[in-house]
């Protein structure tokens, strides 16, 4: 879940083609206001259920043993992509379960 302003609604998404065992899992997020940098992390689980908790103005779905995987700043149409490479940095491999979430700032 990302926080959300006024005049944006981002949304992240999985690249179809991705491979957990070959680490090619990229995760992009759009929707977010241009050149505003985001922060891409993963948890061991989800927060409240799923539901999240109130977390800034958005909510924080991902917890527990949280690890930072990256930084990026959204391009020109508020587009921001994380990965490949996202198991190895994260220390996860084919069969574990992990949450994966952006934080924005606006």
């Amino acid at each position: 879940m990302l926080a959300l302003s006024a005049d944006f609604s981002p949304r992240s998404v999985i690249e179809p083609w991705y491979s957990v065992s070959a680490d090619t899992l990229v995760l992009r997020t759009t929707g977010l206001e241009p050149s505003n940098t985001g922060l891409y992390f993963q948890a061991n689980n989800a927060v409240n259920g799923g539901a999240g908790n109130p977390f800034g103005d958005g909510l924080r779905c991902a917890g527990m043993n949280a690890v930072r995987l990256g930084v990026d700043t959204p391009d020109a149409a508020g587009a921001a992509s994380w990965g490949p490479g996202l198991g190895a940095l994260g220390g996860w491999s084919a069969g574990d379960t992990r949450y994966l979430q952006a934080w924005y700032r606006d």
